[in-house]
């Protein structure tokens, strides 16, 4: 067995240090780096999931606001046709009050051209336009209305729908950028423990051949 000189000691400690300071340094600089990668990648999941949930909130309240839409529609159609009623009705009622006060006035030989009996003819006729008059006001109002109610819930469920697209493709976009994440940590993981036993090799060479000539 040789003797190892002063120098030999110093190489054997020195490739000893070395190569655990270099394991050592890699293993810290991967733990750290896939800290930072695990956690990006856990950040991205789940802004994922809250843009899929915002997705399908606004969804949800698309086909809620179309649905309000219909009914509004529906409501309208209902009111108009009351409206609609009530001028046939006015008008049947108007024809019967005309028929009858003629004939009263016919049975009496009195004269509807002249005199009270035309003037209740015509306040009967006056007021039946009147009615009609007030009727389709009431009725474009109420179309109006309608139109202006769906239109507003129309305008509601397409910007409902443009958000739930927009999240959509943000969900997809954070779910890329996790696996990005994913897969980096895992190449972290094999790069640095390559580098980090490449340094352990190296260093622990050293210290080989420095105990090979005292051997």
């Amino acid at each position: 067995m040789g003797s190892m000189s002063s120098t030999d000691w110093a190489a054997l400690g020195a490739g000893t240090t070395s190569g655990a300071s270099s394991f050592l340094s890699n293993l810290t600089a991967q733990q750290s780096a896939n800290t930072t990668a695990l956690s990006q990648s856990l950040s991205a999941g789940l802004a994922s999931s809250q843009a899929s949930a915002a997705a399908s909130t606004a969804t949800a309240n698309a086909a809620l606001t179309a649905s309000q839409a219909k009914i509004a529609a529906v409501q309208s159609e209902a009111k108009v046709a009351e409206n609609d009623r009530q001028r046939s009705m006015l008008t049947r009622l108007y024809k019967q009050t005309q028929a009858s006060a003629t004939a009263t006035f016919a049975a009496g030989n009195v004269d509807i051209s002249t005199g009270s009996a035309l003037a209740s003819l015509t306040g009967n006729a006056t007021r039946y336009a009147s009615d009609l008059a007030t009727n389709s006001y009431n009725k474009a109002v109420l179309q109006y209305e309608s139109g202006v109610t769906q239109n507003s819930y129309n305008l509601q469920a397409g910007m409902y729908n443009i958000n739930a697209n927009y999240d959509k493709s943000m969900s997809g976009y954070y779910n890329v950028l996790s696996d990005y994440y994913s897969s980096t940590v895992k190449g972290l993981g094999e790069t640095l423990l390559t580098s980090g036993l490449s340094g352990l090799g190296s260093g622990f060479s050293k210290a080989s051949l420095a105990y090979a000539k005292w051997s």
